[in-house]
């Protein structure tokens, strides 16, 4: 299967590709007075032992909105169990968000909605249990993912956010040295009413030693279209 470049953009990264990276996003965040301009990037790592399955990842995120910089450190661990097809591979991961944000505001930043998959990672000083697993498939140009986990927050500034569900999916296809992608991401809970969700156009690009990809991000319920005029992603990762 040609899975080198069989890697989404707003869903979860967990899978076979042991790799550092970094990425960008913008987008406007509209409110009844103003707009504003909203920035988030994060750098992220990850491995996993061919032999053992097991494996960890990192995530150092961060946003800024009026001037508030915020982000919560992501640690895990990674295992991808042995599966009978070899179309098939999952990836469970268990994490914890640590309370790194230098905000003591009891609001969830509206920084992380270009990438709602961490929106736990938004939560002022928050301590969140974050729990989940993956199936990804690939046969010849083709492959998708399918992500569901849950975000269970601990302890936070102003008092405890209610646990996020979460669920995500994708579909991709590979064209010579560029990947073709269309994404959605779903959030259930904690301060969503009733949901929050978000669809991407993506494409990720073979050049070398490195791969580039970027990303239009876009509100699918009426809330997040309402605050995000649309976002644009721009990341690289370096596999190791």
């Amino acid at each position: 299967m040609p899975l080198d470049l069989a890697h989404f953009v707003t869903l979860d990264r967990y899978d076979a590709m042991d790799r550092v990276g970094a990425e960008v996003s913008h987008f406007l965040l509209q409110t009844p007075d103003a707009q504003y301009d909203a920035w988030r990037a994060d750098v992220h790592g990850q491995f996993v032992d061919d032999a053992s399955g097991l494996g960890g990842y990192v995530t150092v995120p961060g946003a800024r909105v009026r001037k508030h910089h915020i982000g919560d450190v992501d640690v895990g661990l990674l295992y991808m169990p042995e599966l009978a097809a070899d179309s098939v591979s999952a990836t469970l991961h268990a994490g914890l968000g640590l309370p790194t944000t230098i905000s003591d505001t009891a609001v969830v930043s509206d920084g992380m909605t270009s990438r709602i998959a961490d929106t736990a990672l938004a939560i002022p000083r928050g301590t969140t249990a974050r729990v989940g697993g993956s199936l990804q498939w690939g046969e010849d140009a083709l492959f998708a993912r399918g992500d569901l986990a849950l975000d269970a927050n601990l302890e936070a500034a102003g008092g405890r956010v209610d646990p996020i569900v979460r669920g995500g999916a994708g579909f991709g296809i590979i064209a010579g040295a560029a990947a073709l992608m269309a994404e959605a991401e779903m959030l259930v809970g904690g301060p969503f009413d009733p949901i929050a969700a978000t669809g991407a156009l993506s494409v990720r690009l073979d050049a070398g030693p490195l791969q580039i990809y970027g990303a239009y991000v876009f509100g699918l319920d009426h809330t997040t279209r309402t605050d995000m005029s649309g976002a644009f992603v721009l990341g690289t990762d370096v596999p190791l």
